[in-house]
């Protein structure tokens, strides 16, 4: 992991809009048994977002 300042560095990236995190999908909540599958089977490119 790298320090601390790099971090912050990233979080005003995110902040001022000029990084996106990349998202593959969004799930219910209801499905964190699916998401948990896709991702241990690496059939999502990236991240997965589960709503309440």
């Amino acid at each position: 992991m790298g320090a601390k300042g790099r971090l912050f560095d990233l979080v005003a990236l995110l902040a001022a809009g000029k990084v996106r995190p990349v998202i593959d999908r969004t799930l219910p909540l209801a499905a964190a048994a699916t998401a948990q599958r896709l991702l241990e089977e690496r059939q999502v490119f990236d991240k997965v977002v589960l709503e309440p």
